[in-house]
C-alpha cells in the first residue's frame, strides 16, 4: 500500500486561493461604497452590462448594448459619468467568459480598468442558491456581483502570439481530421455497394493507392473483367501508381466471384469519385498544415518529445500548444492540476474518500492531449509498457494507469524544458 505523506506549507506557496481578492487592499482604503464593480454578460449581438458598489447595491442598469463599433467605443464615456453620479473612486470590470464573444467588450474596457474573468461555473454555483431555476441576463448579473465581491474573479493571462496561432492551426487540423474520417466512412458506403467485398482485400484500404486507383477508373467487378491483368497493369503505370501483379490477380479472382451490381451504379459512382477527390484535397491540407506544426514545434524544447518512442509531431504539438509556455508552470503538478487529472476527494466527518472519480473542472483540449500521448507510449514504449503491467498486477486499472501517466508525465516532464527537479524519475518509481 502506498504511503502518502502531508505536504508542507512550502510547497503549496504557488497554489492560488480562489477565495483571495486582490481587491480587498484598495476597498479597505477608500470604502465599499466608493469602489464600484461593473459586470458584463456578453452574447452574440449585445451585452448586458451592470454597475454595483462593492456591497453589491446596485447604481446603474442599462439596456442591452448592442454589439457594434460605435456603442461599444461610447460605453467608456457613460461608465465614467455614472461613477462622477455616484461618487465612485475605484472601478474594476467583471466579464464572463463566454468563448470568443466577450472579446470586443473586454479589448475596450481593458484599456483603462482592471478586468477579471468570470468562469461560467462560477456563474452558475453563485446563481443557483438565490434563483434556482430560473436563468435571466439580470439573475446573471447579480451572480457576477457575487462572484467578484467574494473574488472569483481573475486576471487573464492570454499565450504569447505565436502559441495562439500554433495552437489555432493545430485546432484546424483536427477539425479537418474530423471531417475527413466522416467522408471516409460515406465512401465505405458507396464503395460496399458498388464493389462489395473489395476493401477487405487490402491492408490498409486507404494507404493503397492501386486500391483508390482501380475504384476510381473502374467502380465496378464487371468493368474489371472487360479488361486483362497486364491491361490494367500497364494503365496503372501509366498513371505512375506503383503495383504487384499478384495484387491485380487477387483483384481479378474477386471480380469473378462478386455479386452483380445495382442499378444506379454510374451514378452512384460519380459521387463516389467526388468523395475520394474531396478526401485526397483534405489530406494535402492536413500534411500542409503538420508540416507548419513542425515549424512551430522546433522553436520550442516541445521536440525533446518526438525522442520518446509512441510519440509524433501531431501529439506533441497539440500537447505543447495546448499547454502553453512551460515557464507558466512551477511543477508538474501545476499541469495536471489545470488538466483536472486527480480524483476528486469527498470528505465528511469521519468519511473520506479521496479517491473518488476524476474531477469535472478541467482544460478538456489540454486533459485530452495529455491521454493521448500517455496511451500511445503505454502501447509503444517498452519500457512504459512494462511500467503498466506491473501496476495491472498489483489491481490498477487501465484507466487509472492513463491518468498516473498523465498526471506526472514522467518522461514529458524529465525532457520538456530540463526541469529534472520537479520531477521524480520514472525509473525510481517502478522501483
Amino acid at each position: 500500500m502506498r504511503n502518502y505523506k502531508r505536504k508542507s506549507k512550502k510547497s503549496r506557496k504557488f497554489c492560488q486561493n480562489k477565495a483571495t481578492n486582490k481587491l480587498r487592499q484598495k476597498v479597505r482604503q477608500i470604502g465599499g461604497d466608493k469602489f464600484g464593480l461593473l459586470v458584463v454578460d456578453s452574447s452574440k449581438n449585445n451585452f448586458a452590462v451592470k454597475l454595483a458598489d462593492f456591497y453589491g447595491e446596485p447604481l446603474w442598469e442599462p439596456d442591452p448594448i448592442p454589439n457594434t463599433k460605435g456603442r461599444l467605443e461610447e460605453l467608456p464615456f457613460k461608465i465614467r459619468h455614472q461613477m462622477k453620479e455616484n461618487q465612485l473612486q475605484e472601478l474594476a470590470v467583471g466579464i464572463e467568459i463566454t468563448g470568443r464573444l466577450h472579446q470586443p467588450v473586454k479589448r475596450i474596457l481593458e484599456k483603462i480598468w482592471p478586468v477579471k474573468m468570470i468562469h461560467p461555473f462560477t456563474t452558475k454555483q453563485l446563481r443557483q442558491p438565490a434563483s434556482f431555476g430560473v436563468k435571466t441576463d439580470d439573475v446573471d448579473l447579480d451572480a457576477m456581483i457575487r462572484a467578484m465581491i467574494s473574488g472569483y474573479g481573475r486576471d487573464d493571462c492570454p499565450l504569447p502570439i505565436s502559441y495562439q496561432k500554433w495552437q489555432c492551426l493545430n485546432r484546424a487540423r483536427e477539425d479537418l481530421v474530423k471531417k475527413r474520417s466522416e467522408i471516409k466512412t460515406q465512401c465505405q458506403e458507396h464503395i460496399q455497394a458498388l464493389m462489395p467485398g473489395y476493401s477487405r482485400l487490402f491492408k490498409d484500404f486507404w494507404s493503397s493507392e492501386t486500391a483508390l486507383t482501380i475504384v476510381t477508373e473502374y467502380g465496378s467487378p464487371e468493368a474489371i473483367l472487360k479488361e486483362t491483368v497486364e491491361s490494367i497493369f500497364k494503365k496503372l503505370k501509366q498513371q505512375h501508381v506503383r503495383c504487384l501483379r499478384r495484387t491485380l490477380h487477387r483483384i481479378y479472382a474477386w471480380a469473378l466471384e462478386a455479386p452483380v451490381h445495382n442499378q444506379i451504379q454510374s451514378f452512384e459512382h460519380r459521387i463516389l469519385c467526388d468523395y475520394l477527390k474531396l478526401i485526397r484535397t483534405l489530406s494535402q491540407q492536413i500534411h500542409d498544415y503538420e508540416k507548419e506544426l513542425l515549424e512551430y514545434l522546433v522553436k520550442t524544447s516541445g521536440i525533446l518529445l518526438l525522442s520518446i518512442a509512441g510519440v509524433n509531431i501531431v501529439s506533441s504539438s497539440g500537447y505543447v500548444s495546448e499547454l502553453g509556455p512551460i515557464e507558466n508552470y512551477p511543477t508538474s503538478r501545476h499541469i495536471s492540476g489545470r488538466a483536472g487529472l486527480f480524483p476528486s476527494c469527498y470528505q465528511s466527518d469521519e468519511v473520506n474518500h479521496r479517491d473518488g472519480p476524476i474531477v469535472k473542472g478541467h482544460n478538456a483540449r489540454l486533459r485530452d492531449a495529455i491521454l493521448e500521448i500517455a496511451f500511445n507510449i503505454l502501447n509503444h514504449d517498452n519500457y512504459f509498457k512494462a511500467w503498466a503491467e506491473l501496476r495491472k498486477k498489483q489491481g490498477w486499472e487501465d484507466k487509472k494507469n492513463y491518468c498516473r501517466h498523465g498526471e506526472s508525465i514522467y518522461s514529458i516532464q524529465l525532457l520538456y524544458g530540463g526541469r529534472l527537479s520537479a520531477v521524480q524519475s520514472p525509473k525510481k518509481s517502478a522501483q
